[in-house]
């Protein structure tokens, strides 16, 4: 199994307030930004980019995969904490409750999981695609809150500063060895 592993944060969606955030499609910007960051993540040299089902996740991950010249699929249990009875906040709510959610994760804060049950499901997803892939050298594309909240637990980072670091799109890159993140890119 290679040593390091990337978490790649999506680009920047097309927001529309009367769709649950998990079925918006990456932006223009998004894409754009997407291709700078692609270039940034090809000296790692990924041979498989794994995303969530999530659309602007996986436009994210298909555009990293042909820039990079890897293989490309999707997984289950990648997607960002499940909140689509949360319905759309403005952007202030928004942030004072994933601040809620990093100091309170055994609490349901919004949406239908607990900060933990949607770190305990992302862990998991992560750990079957590194199982089912042994050899290759992966990058997964993901979401802000998920990958920040395995972060705080396999690489003792501050789970919260991490996901208000972590731009559209952006990554870091994992030493699975010394359980410690070697690499961050905050933005495009």
């Amino acid at each position: 199994m290679p040593d390091r592993l990337i978490l790649v944060r999506h680009g920047a969606p097309l927001v529309d307030v009367e769709q649950p955030a998990e079925t918006w499609p990456l932006s223009e910007e998004g894409r754009t930004a997407t291709a700078r960051l692609a270039e940034r993540i090809k000296p790692f040299a990924p041979d498989l980019v794994v995303s969530s089902t999530e659309p602007k996740a996986s436009q994210t991950g298909y555009l990293i995969a042909v820039a990079v010249d890897a293989d490309f699929q999707t997984a289950e249990g990648l997607e960002e904490h499940h909140r689509r009875k949360a319905g759309y906040l403005e952007k202030g709510t928004f942030e004072n409750k994933v601040v809620e959610l990093f100091r309170n994760p055994a609490k349901r804060v919004f949406g239908e999981e607990t900060a933990n049950q949607a770190a305990d499901r992302f862990a998991k997803a992560i750990t079957t695609v590194q199982k089912l892939n042994p050899r290759r050298s992966l990058a997964i594309v993901s979401h802000g809150t998920v990958i920040s909240l395995w972060l705080e637990r396999h690489a003792g980072a501050d789970g919260l500063v991490t996901w208000k670091m972590l731009g559209m799109p952006s990554f870091v890159v994992y030493d699975r060895k010394q359980k410690k993140v070697v690499e961050l890119a905050e933005q495009a």
